[in-house]
């Protein structure tokens, strides 16, 4: 009895050491040689197919570390470390903003992440600095993100007489194909396409079918949303 529950303990100590591990926060500094500064940015949580471009501006004393991901949007998210080194910069107290911008299949607004602070104390006078090093290790500790790509899928009008619009946002491009059927569960229709990704409709004529209540069942890829519409007289 004793052996099981010195064995349970250790496989709980286990568990919640691997937890702690895996869900640290991203961690912001900077190294600081001569009148050279490196910025890092680890365990940094992001999308798995990432591939940064790397862009420094400076405005006086402000630097922007902007992380451009280049690469495509992946259905899983993983933990990498980034860097990149720049100078050579004139003494002075310095602070920087570091902003993420999305892939650019996946489009979003620029989200700023955190400021670090440093000083350059060299007593020389430099032109304006410059990029010389960046640095992306290898993606770990993976795990898949669960992607809505069906949003706010509307059905109007609802009630209709003749005809009714689905309207609807794909997150990325898919084959969709759109099913209907009577209260009896009877198909009565059915359509299929290829979309892009962004704000979609799909038109459904009914006006040859009796009045009733019917159901749509809107499929994108793997994930279906469903629904109800009811068609009147006039």
């Amino acid at each position: 009895m004793k052996n099981t529950l010195r064995a349970n303990f250790i496989i709980i100590f286990f568990l919640v050491c691997s937890f702690n591990f895996y869900a640290q926060v991203e961690v912001f500094f900077a190294e600081v040689d001569s009148n050279y500064v490196t910025l890092y940015n680890s365990y940094a949580y992001r999308n798995c197919c990432a591939e940064y471009d790397m862009q420094i501006n400076q405005d006086d004393f402000k630097i922007d570390w902007i992380q451009y991901d280049t690469g495509f949007t992946c259905v899983c998210v993983c933990n990498f470390d980034l860097s990149v080194s720049f100078g050579p910069l004139n003494d002075g107290y310095y602070y920087a903003e570091i902003y993420y911008t999305c892939a650019p299949d996946y489009p979003c607004d620029t989200v700023y992440l955190t400021t670090i602070e440093f000083e350059i104390n060299t007593d020389q006078i430099t032109d304006f600095a410059s990029v010389v090093d960046e640095f992306q290790s290898a993606c770990y500790e993976v795990s898949i993100q669960e992607i809505n790509i069906i949003k706010g899928i509307i059905s109007s009008p609802n009630p209709f007489t003749t005809s009714t619009t689905l309207s609807y946002e794909l997150k990325q491009p898919e084959k969709v194909t759109l099913t209907i059927y009577d209260y009896l569960g009877k198909q009565v229709y059915q359509t299929q396409e290829n979309q892009p990704q962004g704000k979609q409709q799909l038109i459904w004529n009914a006006e040859v079918l009796p009045d009733g209540i019917y159901y749509y069942r809107l499929q994108a890829g793997e994930q279906t949303a469903n629904g109800k519409m009811v068609k009147v007289r006039l």
